[in-house]
């Protein structure tokens, strides 16, 4: 649930209506999550169709995510603070254990109400 809460915080720091409250920057991207977002909805009913490794979000479960920038190791709580270590790290490390890594063609968030002008798997270029 504080993910998902987390996910509707950032849209509207993005999207609000009232240009005084954006904060500007853009939606946290995180490894393994996929969700819809409509653009103009109102704040809280932007996200929808949230997954992660493909199944739709448990508000009961808890996850371990990892995001780049912003404070989202302050969204849950952290047991060890020793344990946070930069993203940089994490991820070479990650790199390093695996060899060869997958990446996926097509983007992890679908934008239900605007045209972003993003390319999709298999488009052409005229």
């Amino acid at each position: 649930e504080v993910i998902y809460k987390l996910m509707e915080d950032i849209a509207d720091n993005v999207f609000n209506a009232n240009p005084l409250l954006q904060q500007g920057g853009d939606m946290s991207r995180i490894t393994g999550a996929s969700y819809s977002i409509k653009i103009s909805a109102p704040s809280g009913k932007r996200i929808s169709d949230f997954k992660i490794g493909g199944k739709p979000i448990d508000m009961k479960k808890t996850y371990r995510v990892s995001s780049w920038g912003g404070n989202l190791q302050n969204v849950g709580e952290n047991l060890d603070e020793k344990a946070i270590r930069p993203v940089y790290e994490v991820v070479s490390d990650y790199i390093r254990r695996q060899k060869v890594i997958d990446i996926p063609l097509e983007s992890n968030v679908k934008i239900l109400d605007m045209d972003c002008g993003c390319p999709v798997k298999g488009a052409t270029c005229t």
